[in-house]
């Protein structure tokens, strides 16, 4: 299948073990569970590419399930999020563990970086929260940090998602492509989610190279992810 900008890429549905959106409430919960503590193998076979000594932005961290790891790989881990609890176990964590791990706590679409200063930026199940407006200006950042040649491991919710959140929520589009669920609860479906098809992702990034892009599905049925990895030209 080819995207817009004829890049070319290859889609496979598979099944693997996910997480869901980071929270301040979830994070102020001091029994999280281990989903949200174990990092993905997706990320974890990333290193032998990314390699050592690399400085590393774990966008959207939680509380560390991945930044740790990289840390360990002798990488230079700036953690960040929007959460300060979760910043404060990341902190606890890499003490805990004889590693040194940067907190920075912020809004994904204002990062606080000199531009070409990472030379890989992780983000796990973060930037789709928001609407097209905030998506952009948090793409565009992702490109401003990174150092040409540098990689964007990332997840975004695909538009086939969209019937399965109608069918089991009283749901609206308040913006395109960005859905809410009309509910007090506590799900992180109330907040602003943003579904995309292949081509219109690949003309989000349109300014990267595609290594490569897959739907994946999480850990309940139907919970389908957009999985990629592209670099910076």
């Amino acid at each position: 299948v080819a995207a817009p900008n004829e890049v070319p890429f290859i889609i496979i549905l598979q099944p693997i073990n996910g997480s869901l959106f980071s929270s301040k409430t979830l994070w102020d919960n001091k029994n999280v569970s281990e989903k949200w503590t174990e990092a993905e193998p997706e990320v974890l076979a990333t290193f032998e590419k990314i390699g050592k000594s690399k400085k590393i932005l774990d966008l959207g961290a939680g509380v560390g399930r991945h930044s740790l790891p990289f840390a360990q790989n002798d990488c230079e881990v700036t953690a960040f999020d929007a959460a300060e609890s979760g910043l404060a176990s990341i902190e606890q964590l890499g003490k805990k563990n004889g590693v040194f791990i940067k907190t920075v706590l912020g809004k994904m679409d204002q990062l606080p970086f000199a531009n070409d200063y990472f030379e890989h930026v992780l983000s796990w199940n973060t930037i789709y929260h928001g609407n097209h407006d905030i998506l952009i200006h948090t793409v565009n950042e992702i490109k401003r940090v990174l150092k040409p040649g540098g990689t964007f491991h990332g997840t975004m919710l695909p538009q086939r998602r969209i019937e399965l959140l109608k069918n089991e929520y009283d749901c609206k589009e308040i913006s395109k492509n960005t859905w809410i669920i009309n509910s007090d609860s506590e799900s992180d479906k109330a907040h602003p989610h943003y579904y995309c098809s292949a081509n219109e992702l690949t003309a989000i990034f349109k300014d990267f190279e595609f290594n490569w892009l897959t739907m994946k599905e999480h850990d309940t049925p139907n919970s389908w992810h957009w999985h990629f990895m592209i670099e910076k030209l």
